[in-house]
This record gives structure tokens, sequence and C-alpha cells, in this order.
């Protein structure tokens, strides 16, 4: 019984349990601790109501860990749908890319990475300690994605994505705001 969403959380929390078992831990204790478990910071953490949707943010950039995190908002969003008798709600994820050399390096897998969502939001790409490369840009990921049968919206910055999300009927959206940038900024 955990709180947090996701296959990977799950299996992270059997290791928990065999390393418990194996180290002669008691039981009860384990699986309380897994109950109680709320997350971390930047790790499908909840950022609360904005732009009339729940939201939540999460320092995945890298295509495994992306597909990671919407896999388990998708199934969160059908979770909690089917529970509130409203229907599925959609997932919306807005990925701010980490590195030139990353995206170009992995275009390919971060544009399959993004299956579970059904709609995608590009900023452009957090160049951390790169000089800029103009060989690859969010404008380029946003092709590949849209050549995945996804709908893709470029913004030039967060405050363009913040005033974009104001502008937009948001009912029915859960937001996942994703990137090892300053995404995060988006709800401040």
């Amino acid at each position: 019984n955990l709180s947090v969403p996701g296959e990977h959380n799950r299996n992270n929390a059997q290791l928990i349990v065999a390393l418990g078992n194996v180290m002669k831990l008691n039981g009860d204790n384990i699986r309380e601790g897994l109950r109680n478990f709320k997350g971390t910071w930047r790790r499908q953490e909840y950022m609360g109501r904005h732009f009339n949707m729940e939201c939540y943010d999460d320092y995945a950039h890298h295509p495994s860990e992306i597909k990671a995190t919407l896999q388990a908002f998708k199934e969160l969003v059908k979770n909690k749908g089917v529970e509130s008798g409203t229907g599925e709600k959609k997932v919306l994820a807005a990925f701010m890319p980490h590195l030139y050399s990353r995206t170009k390096l992995l275009l390919n897998e971060f544009a399959e990475s993004f299956s579970d969502a059904d709609e995608v939001i590009l900023l452009p790409i957090y160049a951390a300690r790169e000089v800029q490369d103009t060989s690859i840009s969010s404008e380029m990921l946003a092709e590949k994605i849209k050549g995945k049968g996804k709908a893709v919206k470029l913004v030039k910055d967060i405050d363009e994505f913040k005033d974009y999300m104001q502008s937009r009927n948001n009912e029915g959206f859960v937001l996942v705001t994703m990137g090892a940038g300053d995404i995060y900024k988006a709800y401040k």
C-alpha cells in the first residue's frame, strides 16, 4: 500500500522489503514506513492547485525517468478518475530538456518517452554548464514528438509557460512539470 504511484515505486518498495528481511528488520515497521512514505523533493512532488488543475513536479531529465514518471501519472489519473466517477483525466507534461549534449544524443528516446502524456509543452533547453549548441533545440525535439502523434506546444520561457497555462481551459488535466532545470519555478 503505497501513497506514491508507479511501477518503479512498487519495485523500489519490494526491494526495501527484501533488504529489510535480509537484515532481519521488523516487517510491520517496514510496511508502516512504506505506507507513510509521501515521496521526496522534486520526485512526483505535489505542488497544489495551479492553473485550475492539480500540479506535480519531477526532476525527470532522462528518457527512462520521463517514461516512468508519466506512466505513474497515467496510472494515478486513471485511478483518481475512476474513484471520483468523473472519468479519466489527461496528463499534461511540461518538459525543460537538460543539456544540449543529452538532448542531441537521446533525441529519439526523448521523443518516445512521452507516450503516456496526452499533451506536451516544451521549454528551451536548460544549458547548465554547456555553451549553446545550435545543432539541437527544443524545436527539433518538438518535431520528433509530433511525429509520434502527440500535441506539442513550444514556449520561450517560464513566464510564457505560465501565461499560456493561465490562458487555456485546463479542466480535466493533471500537470506534471519535469526537468533538472528551474521549471519548478513555474509554481512561484
